[in-house]
């Protein structure tokens, strides 16, 4: 008897278990169905609102499937082009990987709420955050509404970029784009000074164009340099000094003609002077003006500069050079890139073929003007100043000048190799450098840049150091 109450007990104990079960089953069946229901009604929701989007802002309007799309295909770019992933991860410990699965992420999130819309300025948001985490590396650039008007006034004004231009700032669907986020495509209304990078945000400086109306407002002649001459103490005696700050447009020819008078005739106050100083650690102009105003009056012979430079055999690249001929940057040299002794054998696996340019500078008169030492104050720690970056390059290549300044984290592209490509859906823009720029020792010049001469102090502004550097010397010689 005892023996049939306890399988009668363990039948019943089984069919409350059973009965226990099914319960918890047909709640999970139940929230299941429900949140099946309450997707589907999202679902619809997003779908209407996307409708409705579409039809308020249909340039703006990007479904997310387009952006993951795009974003994609970005990728694809950076890895079969962009030559810099390895150059990131030593300078700022980047992982590529991660920063894509990251940013691939957000965008995906739209899509857990019943495709909710996206449009190009929440997807342009994404790509710059994005692009941003590389720090300017290569000249890695969204080009979002505030730099697309400098970016299509560059590439229009440079004559061999110009099929380039036409391929992506005539693309009547990118236009469309720009124009819809509120940049009037058709005017150019602001230059960029230069790029800052600072606690791993990448932020523009901007001036916008003059209003010709206003006198104030015009660009006033002399305020691209200043001139000093002093005397730090009786050691170092007289110094001159220019600081150069920018450069006129191009058609800016009375500006630069004013500039020459004042610079030349400034060289002829400074003949008993031993020393010369000039600062370039805020100057924002082009190469020309530093080539034809500071270099070519102080050179007695002709004085030759070389770029060494290579690139990866991705798609994109090889569209550019199509456009733009290879050996319009440089000439291919027959040298075996595993003996630079100072290549990255990381990064060696990406390239085949070393290239050369060369640039040569004449003296403009039969001696040179100024026949005493002279000094660069440079300084990219905190703002790239590309005029500056290929001045002090000139002068550590050639012999020019001593370059003083703080220890540099990196250097900047030289040779102008960039590449814009267009997001097919989206329309929207970015720009690389196809090329990876080498010093003669094989290292990345952007990882390396160009050392100073003269490291300064700890607290110590570039003119001080260059003060001390100075009376060192002179000391020296007095012994």
């Amino acid at each position: 008897m005892k023996k049939y109450l306890i399988i009668i007990a363990i039948v019943a104990i089984g069919l409350i278990i059973l009965s226990y079960i099914g319960d918890i089953s047909d709640e999970n069946e139940k929230k299941r169905l429900l949140e099946e229901s309450k997707q589907a009604k999202m679902a619809k929701e997003g779908e209407a609102v996307n409708n409705d989007y579409r039809q308020l802002n249909p340039a703006l309007f990007l479904s997310v499937e387009d952006a993951v799309a795009d974003y994609n295909y970005m990728w694809q770019v950076f890895e079969d082009n962009y030559p810099f992933f390895g150059v990131a991860s030593r300078l700022y410990n980047v992982r590529s990987q991660e920063i894509k699965e990251k940013y691939l992420r957000e965008i995906q999130k739209k899509s857990g709420l019943g495709s909710f819309p996206t449009n190009a300025i929440w997807f342009g948001d994404i790509i710059q955050k994005c692009i941003n985490e590389f720090k300017g590396l290569g000249n890695l650039w969204f080009i979002s509404p505030s730099l697309y008007l400098d970016f299509k006034k560059s590439y229009e004004q440079t004559e061999k970029l110009n099929l380039l231009y036409e391929k992506i700032f005539l693309n009547e669907h990118s236009r469309q784009i720009y124009e819809a986020m509120g940049v009037d495509t058709t005017y150019y209304s602001t230059k960029v000074h230069a790029a800052k990078y600072d606690d791993g945000a990448v932020v523009y400086e901007f001036s916008g164009s003059p209003d010709e109306t206003d006198p104030q407002s015009m660009i006033l002649y002399g305020q691209n340099v200043e001139f000093d001459i002093f005397s730090r103490s009786e050691i170092t005696g007289n110094i001159a000094y220019i600081k150069l700050m920018a450069s006129p447009d191009h058609d800016n020819d009375a500006q630069f003609e004013y500039d020459r008078r004042q610079i030349m005739d400034f060289y002829s106050q400074i003949q008993d002077c031993d020393n010369l100083i000039i600062d370039m650690t805020k100057y924002y102009g082009d190469d020309t003006y530093w080539q034809k105003l500071i270099v070519e009056p102080n050179i007695a012979e002709d004085t030759g500069i070389e770029y060494y430079f290579t690139f990866k055999n991705g798609k994109e690249n090889a569209d550019l050079f199509d456009i733009i001929n290879i050996n319009s940057w440089g000439s291919e040299i027959d040298t075996d890139l595993e003996s630079l002794p100072n290549i990255s054998h990381p990064d060696l696996q990406m390239f085949e073929k070393l290239y050369q340019s060369e640039s040569t500078f004449n003296p403009a008169g039969g001696k040179k003007m100024f026949s005493g030492n002279i000094y660069v104050l440079y300084d990219n720690t905190k703002t790239y100043y590309p005029g500056a970056e290929s001045f002090a390059y000139f002068c550590k290549n050639t012999g020019f000048a001593e370059i003083v300044g703080p220890q540099i984290k990196r250097g900047w592209p030289l040779v102008n190799g960039n590449n814009l490509v267009m997001l097919p859906n989206s329309g929207l823009i970015f720009n690389y450098s196809a090329l990876y720029m080498m010093n003669k020792n094989g290292s990345s010049y952007d990882e390396y840049g160009t050392a100073p001469d003269y490291i300064c102090n700890k607290n110590e502004t570039p003119l001080d150091a260059c003060a001390r550097v100075i009376a060192g010397k002179k000391s020296a010689n007095l012994r």
